[in-house]
């Protein structure tokens, strides 16, 4: 193939990044408070590793101050940091730092029988700590998901990120809810070392809080994405990033509202949860379920192994979790796969299709789908569709269903089916609307039927 003709294929066509554009606004203004670091982060989960290096120029990690920030953070952190506290108790004699307001208030008698008494305790500060530990947490992140703008820097990003780990692990903290903010900053300036790092935390912040500006920002993030799609061996990128945040915009207008992921983590998740009525949804790439080598669970990989073959188990493109609020034991999922099929040759539709039938045997456990065992069934299960294929086009077709069913188990997307610019108005009903209506339909009856 010429080397043009494969760059004219995996061009983005207008519509795609109309589509693209519009979605990266909506998505940052709905999920992410506006600001482009988050946005940033998110989209290096979809990227090539050249495409994460040109999209880290935009958090400028190679910056002298952000290194430096970093040298001072992990200096501060090896050192402890207390704050004085207050508490009340109770003693049967009189001390220098006797309440004498509140025991006298709350004697029955003149004399008092008890003497409330202040006493000072030294405690770890743990609100500074824990705020600093998620700042940490996600610039260990970012080192590690965006390389550096020359391959001989590599090695410094590592060590950068090897850093921080070790006296992030010092701390011995329990993840838990914390905010980096100019509140911490004005702390970290009363304790030792503090006022360097106040003052380099302090710049950094604002750089962290820069909003995105749709004209600015959205058109260096368009061509960042578009650029990868044509030069990296993925150029279905960009089109599994609209279908993602399609899924997103489709749960939003079916009134399913952003909340905090559930997990105890000071990582920027790289995967976006919703709840309504009861019922939490989680979207994104890869399988959610890992075993302690950080591989997915795949059911097939012993059976793989068996043969001689050293597998790792494969992810889904789009892997879409509900699971009640209240028990977590209640959950179901299903996936998602995006292709361009740029050609709309047969293969573009074949190909992906026997790939969800190997997702659908790998991980059927959590879709509690099952082989079926009649002539003419393929596969059953309690939400159909359990997989759905996101295409940029697909041929015309009769819909075929199993008998009974809402759905077929696979089904298929064209570009026009599921991007809402493509619909006539935007109040329009658009088939993935249609379909994740029954789908959160399915899911709700099939929690009802669980107890």
């Amino acid at each position: 193939m010429n080397p043009s003709d494969k760059s004219d294929k995996n061009k983005l066509s207008i519509e795609e990044e109309e589509s693209l554009h519009q979605l990266l606004v909506w998505t940052t203004h709905k999920f992410f408070e506006g600001k482009l670091r988050d946005l940033v982060t998110l989209l290096g989960v979809y990227l090539s590793e050249s495409g994460r290096r040109e999209l880290g120029l935009l958090l400028q990690l190679e910056h002298e101050e952000r290194i430096e920030a970093e040298k001072a953070l992990i200096q501060f952190l090896g050192h402890r940091h207390t704050i004085t506290r207050s508490r009340t108790r109770k003693s049967d004699s009189i001390h220098r730092r006797t309440d004498w307001v509140r025991s006298l208030a709350e004697s029955p008698t003149p004399t008092p029988l008890h003497y409330w008494r202040q006493k000072e305790i030294i405690l770890p500060d743990t609100g500074m700590l824990s705020a600093l530990a998620q700042l940490t947490q996600r610039w260990i992140q970012e080192l590690k998901t965006f390389p550096p703008q020359k391959t001989s820097s590599e090695q410094t990003f590592l060590q950068r990120a090897i850093a921080l780990e070790k006296v992030l692990a010092t701390l011995k903290l329990e993840p838990g809810p914390a905010t980096f903010d100019t509140s911490v900053v004005f702390r970290i300036r009363r304790h030792d070392l503090g006022e360097r790092l106040a003052e380099l935390l302090h710049r950094q912040w604002h750089i962290m809080q820069r909003s995105f500006d749709p004209n600015k920002h959205g058109k260096s993030l368009l061509n960042f994405i578009a650029n990868d799609c044509v030069e990296s061996r993925n150029p279905d990128a960009a089109l599994e990033i609209i279908a993602t945040l399609s899924l997103l915009q489709t749960a939003a207008r079916m009134a399913w509202k952003p909340v905090a992921s559930t997990r105890k983590s000071w990582k920027l998740q790289e995967k976006f949860y919703m709840e309504k009525d009861g019922i939490q949804l989680q979207i994104g790439k890869g399988c959610p379920y890992r075993n302690e080598q950080d591989q997915p669970d795949d059911r097939s990989i012993p059976h793989l192994n068996i043969l001689g073959h050293d597998a790792r188990g494969k992810d889904p493109d789009i892997w879409i979790k509900f699971f009640s609020s209240i028990n977590n034991k209640k959950t179901i999922s299903i996936i998602g796969d995006a292709k361009r099929n740029a050609q709309s040759k047969v293969t573009y539709i074949s190909d992906p299709f026997w790939a969800m039938v190997n997702y659908l045997v790998a991980y059927g456990h959590y879709f509690s789908v099952s082989l079926g065992s009649g002539k003419g069934d393929f596969f059953t299960g309690p939400i159909q569709p359990a997989a759905i294929l996101f295409f940029k086009q697909m041929p015309s077709h009769p819909e075929i269903k199993p008998s009974g069913s809402p759905h077929p188990i696979i089904q298929g997307l064209s570009f026009e089916e599921y991007d809402r610019k493509s619909t006539q108005e935007s109040t329009s009903e658009t088939k993935l609307d249609s379909l994740f209506k029954s789908i959160e339909k399915q899911v709700r009856a099939y929690f009802d039927t669980m107890g």
